[in-house]
């Protein structure tokens, strides 16, 4: 399958090395990209960062936001983003310094460059492995290590602008992506469908919304390879052919893995290898954009982009 592959160089400019959620965590996989790329196994994949995306003006990112979020949440950022030095909390567990919302910004449009590939049938996948993650952060306020929310932000892009009108966001990450979920709650036209651990962070995503096509799939806290697998062999493929998506976004966090530091599944590296091919192959005929969400062991983070990338190009 054709694919795509952006990440930004320079989102270690959105930083704090205390912090779980800090720049290594993409450094890795650029790394690894860097080392592919040089051996020859990348020939077949474009890569694009900062350096040569399409250009996109600022202006239309923030309208972009205002859709997403609330007017006065992203005021109030672009106003921090003046006055702040440094590191500055916006929650408890989200820091915020006078370069995250350029970062973010570039972000964004290494997605819409994506996106329009995607559309113009240039590629079949496409995988952008951005930082901060985005599912956490809701309507008016960030939560989570989650700022903006980017595949919101993305799926309000295909609805507004380029009117598609059936739009998929798929989330595996450990902990539910309650901000997606709640910016399309009442919007049937976007299927939300998430597994993830419950009772875990942020606590919601217990029951499902099925008139307006929310599919939430609390699994214990504990999972393992057969309880998630059986979620995205069994359920996901009759939800996805019913509602027949124009395009899919998938939400994709490694923090699932039974190493990651901060969550307490217990899927293995032959599990994320399965999950991949179960949605891979179950997905094949749909345009996907899968986005980084959480991961924060940075082994489990090299191996599963490596996993996924040669299980695309592989199909």
């Amino acid at each position: 399958m054709r694919l795509e592959i952006a990440y930004n160089t320079k989102d270690y400019l959105h930083n704090d090395p205390t912090h779980v959620e800090n720049s290594l965590r993409t450094k890795v996989i650029i790394e690894l990209l860097g080392q592919l790329n040089q051996n020859k196994e990348l020939a077949n994949i474009n890569l694009i960062n900062e350096n040569n995306l399409k250009q996109i003006d600022d202006e239309f990112l923030y309208k972009l936001y205002k859709l997403t979020h609330e007017e006065k949440y992203i005021e109030n950022l672009l106003s921090l983003t003046n006055k702040v030095k440094g590191l500055y909390d916006l929650d408890p567990d989200t820091y915020f310094n006078e370069n995250t919302l350029n970062v973010i910004n570039t972000n964004i449009k290494l997605l819409l460059t994506l996106v329009q590939d995607l559309v113009e049938n240039v590629i079949d996948n496409a995988i952008g492995y951005i930082r901060p993650p985005g599912h956490h952060a809701e309507k008016n306020k960030a939560m989570g290590f989650c700022i903006i929310n980017n595949v919101a932000v993305i799926a309000n892009y295909l609805k507004e602008y380029l009117k598609i009108k059936k739009i998929a966001i798929i989330d595996f990450d450990a902990h539910h992506g309650n901000g997606t979920e709640d910016i399309f709650l009442n919007d049937k036209e976007v299927l939300y469908f998430s597994t993830h651990a419950y009772p875990f962070y942020p606590f919601t995503g217990y029951k499902s919304k099925p008139e307006f096509n929310k599919f939430n799939y609390p699994l214990n806290v504990l999972a393992d390879n057969k309880e998630i697998l059986n979620i995205y062999k069994l359920e996901l493929p009759k939800i996805i052919n019913e509602f027949n998506p124009e395009f899919i976004i998938i939400s994709a966090g490694y923090d699932i893995h039974l190493n990651d530091p901060i969550t307490y599944m217990k899927i293995t590296d032959e599990g994320i290898d399965e999950l991949h091919k179960t949605l891979i192959n179950n997905l094949k005929k749909y345009k996907i954009l899968w986005v980084l969400e959480g991961g924060y062991n940075l082994n489990v983070l090299k191996y599963s982009s490596l996993n996924l990338i040669s299980n695309i190009i592989n199909l």
